[in-house]
């Protein structure tokens, strides 16, 4: 029932959105000049022609937290805004990163976008680079991942999200790079990973979450990852480990060390047939005889 009211009041939000939210388009002062954007407070996502102000909600509810309203005219055009405050900012120091600032990327195999001072990934931001294979954004100011920041992104092997501050990521964030080989997502504020987070990561061979603030891992969340070869959990806060590993079926390198584990179940381990390094050093773990049984029968 809660969540029923919360979606009502969404949608009543939505149906008055374009009333009470002022419109400034994002714009370029001049595209030759190194000073090239300033104050914006909206991104549009997507635009559908619809005479329905009902399917124009239903659209905007489609991209999840990444819409924050839209406009449906007489014209019976709806478009699908992602709002942002950015201010005044100068080049490549850009706070923002978007479709129309990577015209000169399209052609690319490698793209480092690296201490850019980046805090926000629009949508679809790499809907022309169908051929990108790796992708650096790390060392910015990222403190949420959207839903489709990475759509298209189908040909991507590497993609390095490091050295962020980011505390969230949507539950389908992944969803567009489904050939995905390396992902590295250490020295960032994650304390939860969504159980569906890698649904179409099936290709992964090694996952870096280092140095976060990890305190429990939901026990399907490694459910697809039967390639995965490497997984660094090292320096989070998890206290104890569960059956969580029982679908690693090529896992050679598990690091787990430096939590604060004190519990491991008997049967965590027993599934780790191709396990040929094991880091669980500097936990509060008192007893490891059985742990040891299980890897060595």
């Amino acid at each position: 029932m809660a969540n029923l009211k919360i979606e009502l009041i969404h949608i009543i939000l939505l149906i008055l959105g374009h009333y009470v939210v002022s419109i400034e388009w994002f714009s370029k002062i001049n595209p030759s000049d190194e000073i090239i954007f300033y104050h914006d407070k909206t991104i549009k996502i997507n635009e559908i022609s619809t005479p329905h102000r009902l399917k124009c909600i239903q659209k905007c509810l489609f991209f999840d937290s990444s819409c924050q309203f839209f406009e449906h005219s007489e014209k019976e055009r709806c478009i699908i805004y992602s709002a942002i405050k950015k201010d005044y900012f100068y080049g490549k120091k850009s706070s923002f990163f978007e479709q129309d600032e990577i015209f000169n990327v399209s052609s690319t195999l490698s793209k480092d976008i690296s201490r850019s001072e980046l805090s926000l990934i629009a949508p679809f931001a790499f809907k022309k680079c169908l051929t990108l294979e790796n992708l650096n954004i790390s060392y910015n100011n990222l403190t949420i991942i959207y839903s489709r920041s990475f759509n298209d992104l189908d040909k991507m092997k590497l993609l390095d999200i490091s050295s962020n501050q980011i505390g969230r990521l949507e539950s389908d964030v992944f969803k567009g790079i489904p050939s995905l080989l390396y992902l590295n997502l250490s020295n960032n504020f994650i304390k939860n990973l969504d159980e569906n987070l890698f649904e179409y990561s099936k290709e992964l061979l090694s996952i870096n979450l280092n140095s976060n603030q990890i305190e429990w891992l939901n026990k399907l969340i490694f459910k697809n990852l039967r390639k995965l070869r490497h997984l660094f959990l090292s320096n989070n806060r998890l206290k104890s480990l569960e059956s969580i590993f029982d679908n690693l079926e090529s896992i050679f390198y598990l690091d787990v060390s430096s939590n604060q584990i004190d519990l491991v179940q008997n049967d965590t381990f027993k599934s780790l047939k191709t396990i040929g390094r094991l880091h669980i050093n500097n936990n509060l773990i008192t007893e490891i005889l059985k742990l040891l049984k299980e890897l060595t029968n």
